[in-house]
């Protein structure tokens, strides 16, 4: 091994502890979801299956978080509606904050900002809410509708923050964290619907298309767990 690698690893086996010792992990948290236009949603799991947070210096850090909700419904921008149009589906979410702390005592205050992605699985059109806004942004009483829609990755930003209290100090505790998701992912709505106004049928198997219309992925995310510093 040349002086260069030993010098290296020395220098690894160095810094490892102290990165180690900077790690905050929240082995059991109890998420839920409330969406904007949607139903309140939990994890798939019992317990969430990853949330690990590496501190570079004692008031600053990175906050990673893995999440897989059992999404009951989301809403959409881009059609006249405030009712669900997406789900039930599987949702993996996932975040990258910056994140700043204030130790106060036996308490810990966090405020975190950063990005977002997610991705449903084998999502499914709200067929009932979906007819009944194609009908509004149409000008029928009612309509009968055949609609697909492309499943992509959906991004956003995200911000907020947690209270910690420390049963044993700086070792571990249970926290409150209140996030706030804004985001979306492009839908690309279309299909045939058939109008029907005053019990008449004024159109009939139309092609339709909303290119504008996205996964409105925005809300509140409230958690509730036990956070380990080690």
């Amino acid at each position: 091994m040349t002086a260069n690698r030993w010098k290296l690893l020395v220098l690894i086996l160095l810094i490892l502890p102290a990165v180690l010792s900077a790690w905050d992990i929240a082995p059991i948290q109890f998420p839920v979801l409330i969406p904007t236009n949607g139903y309140l949603s939990e994890t798939g799991f019992p317990i969430a299956i990853r949330n690990l947070d590496v501190n570079f210096v004692p008031y600053a850090g990175i906050s990673t978080t893995l999440l897989l909700y059992n999404i009951q419904g989301l809403g959409v921008t881009g059609l006249s509606t405030d009712k669900p149009i997406i789900g039930p589906s599987y949702t993996l979410l996932g975040n990258l904050c910056l994140k700043l702390m204030l130790p106060a005592g036996a308490f810990k205050l966090t405020a975190k900002g950063g990005g977002f992605a997610f991705y449903n699985l084998s999502p499914m059109l709200m067929k009932g809410n979906l007819e009944e806004a194609i009908a509004e942004e149409e000008g029928w009483d009612s309509a009968v509708a055949d609609m697909d829609f492309d499943n992509t990755i959906g991004f956003g930003w995200v911000v907020g923050g947690s209270i910690a209290y420390y049963v044993l100090p700086q070792v571990a505790g249970l926290f409150l964290e209140v996030l706030y998701y804004r985001g979306g992912a492009p839908l690309n709505l279309r299909g045939k619907a058939t109008g029907i106004t005053g019990g008449a049928v004024v159109a009939d198997d139309v092609s339709l298309s909303y290119p504008d219309v996205d996964i409105d992925f925005s809300g509140l995310e409230i958690t509730l767990g036990v956070t380990l510093s080690l």
